[in-house]
């Protein structure tokens, strides 16, 4: 019994820091694709609180070597807007060493950030969000476009098979109609534009999402039919979700 304990214990060591387990911490703030990542690059982001007691710049460095036996390299340091460094050749023992000392407030994977994809000619709604200042340049350049996000849309419904979805919209599940049976109905198309906004092709933000509708028609359902239909799309979105 003591040799089984003892091997189960070993087993979620070697897990955590082979990094099954180090990327679910929650002072990792993971890279937003994992294609993007860069392997064993890190920014550590240091506490203000660690500066507010004579914590100096040398010491960051310092908290590095400590925790990874010197084998990180800090490639560069920031002091302006907050207390970090950049490290590179950092292994998964020494991130969770960092990951788990008091003056780190957080640490986030290195990544490479590129565009996705530039929309010439683009309405204004898409040429306005994309930029802060005039004059517009009439493009719309996204670093992300919705690839593996759904989106659930409580509204009159969603003309499903519109072209501008691209096959990415789905019914879902209706508490209003025919008591929670999938009704692809939209009553006033309101529905639909709103999902052609967040996904459509031409006008959407996020022209890869997924798009499902809550609520169909009519406008006005009752609270209970709302929540009957955000808890059981709720419920069908788990269940879909692990077993990808």
């Amino acid at each position: 019994m003591r040799t089984f304990v003892a091997i189960s214990l070993l087993l979620l060591i070697a897990q955590s820091i082979d990094g099954h387990n180090i990327r679910g911490h929650r002072k990792l703030k993971r890279a937003l694709n994992e294609n993007a990542r860069i392997a064993n690059e890190y920014i550590v982001v240091f506490s203000s609180q660690a500066f507010s007691n004579d914590f100096q710049a040398q010491s960051m460095i310092d908290v590095v070597d400590r925790n990874t036996n010197g084998e990180a390299i800090v490639t560069k340091e920031y002091h302006s807007a907050f207390h970090a460094v950049s490290v590179s050749n950092l292994s998964p023992s020494g991130l969770q060493s960092l990951l788990d000392n008091f003056f780190v407030e957080y640490i986030e994977e290195n990544q490479m950030l590129y565009e996705q994809g530039i929309q010439e000619s683009a309405p204004y709604n898409l040429d306005r969000i994309d930029q802060p200042d005039r004059p517009l340049d009439g493009e719309y350049h996204s670093e992300g476009i919705g690839s593996g996000i759904d989106v659930y849309i409580m509204d009159s419904g969603i003309h499903t098979s519109h072209n501008e979805f691209g096959g990415r919209a789905i019914c879902g599940m209706d508490a209003v109609n025919e008591g929670g049976k999938s009704n692809c109905f939209d009553g006033s198309g309101h529905g639909t534009h709103v999902a052609g906004t967040i996904g459509g092709l031409t006008y959407g933000v996020a022209k890869n999402a997924n798009l499902g509708k809550l609520i169909g028609s009519p406008l006005r359902p009752s609270p209970k039919e709302i929540f009957f239909s955000l808890f059981s799309n709720m419920r069908i979105h788990s269940r879909c979700k692990s077993a990808r």
